[in-house]
């Protein structure tokens, strides 16, 4: 295989070198003004593998993927008349594989470097489903099409049973590993672009009078320590502004101050690093100090782990996967109808003290959104008896 691309010239073929196995290497010659550079692929034929591959080359072969990763660097450099073996080393290495897969690949490990390490595994989780609706097979990135983005969300769909809110999610994520192949010339467009993704419908987060009651006042008779122990989380986040329960975790000791704690989220401190102040109502102290003990944190869990890092990463999620648990086993002691999880208990803030006709200003101060229309996503979803008592003011 042998074309030309401007002065530059592109000739795959195999080393006249046997290896021990009686196999020759395939090779990348890249010649440009007399000068050439040899790159391996990697890969080992023989005589006649090597003629049958000529013949009828296989897209999905890893020479293949790799000649191609060389020719759209080349065809890039030569483009913006900027070639040089240097500059066409650089590309290659930070664009080394052409796949779908590689992308994603990549993607991942730069958030994780990043120690972002939750939108890191996004990406992890969107690579294995990728794979899997590909049934293992590696996709160069230009085939990867329009219409190959829709059977993709349908097979998540059908095949995997997914919502509508985990199909948007990973209709997003899948962009942003598309638009990064059009930003290292190796696609034209986004083939994402103009994909219909499904309506997400709202969660509904917001719970009884009835059940908050049993959650705020259940007793170590009712539903057992170990219970009680998990819904002192729950309860903590509740009373303390909705705090996040990572950034319940992450607490420390210092950042009490007085009547109050100060602290900023994890999730913001990179774009605003807003300071929100918790008071410490009796409330709040009460569960706080039921799952308090740590030496720099104030829970106990966190000690010990580097500040984001992939061990701390882990344990938050298996603490939020415990509460989790627990909090299923509570709702059936005590009969409650709704799901609970860690997340209603921040929404159930932001619903309580609109109720009570706090301003939403002050609500989203408290709750650390950057936008007011942030708040008002936690606002709605109430229930069937919160409309009926609204609606009753209405009678004079």
């Amino acid at each position: 295989m042998r074309e030309r691309i401007g002065e530059v010239i592109l000739h795959l073929a195999l080393n006249n070198k046997p290896l021990k196995s009686g196999k020759y290497v395939a090779y990348i010659r890249v010649q440009h003004k007399a000068a050439n550079r040899y790159y391996s692929c990697h890969s080992e034929f023989t005589r006649k593998e090597w003629e049958r591959f000529e013949k009828t080359p296989e897209h999905d072969h890893p020479v293949t993927i790799a000649y191609n990763n060389f020719k759209e660097a080349v065809k890039t450099l030569v483009r913006e008349e900027d070639f040089s073996f240097n500059n066409l080393s650089a590309f290659t290495r930070r664009n080394h594989g052409n796949t779908v897969q590689d992308i994603i690949s990549d993607y991942s490990k730069d958030f994780r470097k990043m120690n972002k390490h939750n939108t890191a595994d996004m990406y992890r989780n969107l690579g294995s489903c990728i794979d899997k609706f590909l049934e293992g097979k590696q996709m160069p990135v230009a085939q990867f099409t329009t219409e190959k983005c829709k059977a993709f969300l349908a097979w998540l769909a059908n095949e995997r049973k997914n919502g509508p809110t985990t199909i948007n999610m990973k209709a997003k994520n899948l962009s942003a590993v598309l638009q990064r192949a059009v930003e290292l010339h190796m696609i034209p467009r986004n083939p994402m672009n103009g994909v219909k993704r499904p309506q997400i419908k709202r969660r509904n987060l917001s719970i009884s009078d009835q059940s908050l009651s049993r959650l705020l006042h259940a007793t170590e008779e009712e539903i057992g320590a170990k219970n009680l122990h998990y819904l002192q989380y729950w309860r903590a986040s509740y009373y303390g502004n909705g705090m996040n329960i990572k950034d319940l975790l992450l607490l420390k000791h210092s950042q009490i101050h007085g009547a109050e704690i100060i602290f900023s989220r994890k999730k913001t401190q990179e774009t605003s690093n807003r300071l929100i102040h918790v008071p410490i109502t009796p409330q709040f102290n009460e569960a706080l100090t039921a799952i308090s003990g740590g030496k720099e944190y104030i829970i106990p869990e966190m000690d010990g782990y580097i500040p984001g890092s992939f061990e701390e990463y882990r344990k938050i999620r298996q603490v939020i996967k415990n509460i989790n648990n627990h909090l299923r086993n509570i709702t059936e002691i005590l009969r409650i109808p709704e799901k609970v999880t860690t997340g209603n208990a921040r929404h159930l803030f932001g619903t309580r003290l609109s109720q009570a006709g706090i301003p939403i200003a002050y609500i989203s101060d408290a709750m650390g959104h950057s936008r007011i229309t942030t708040t008002q996503r936690y606002l709605d979803g109430y229930t069937f008896e919160q409309r009926k008592q609204a609606a009753a003011i209405l009678e004079i």
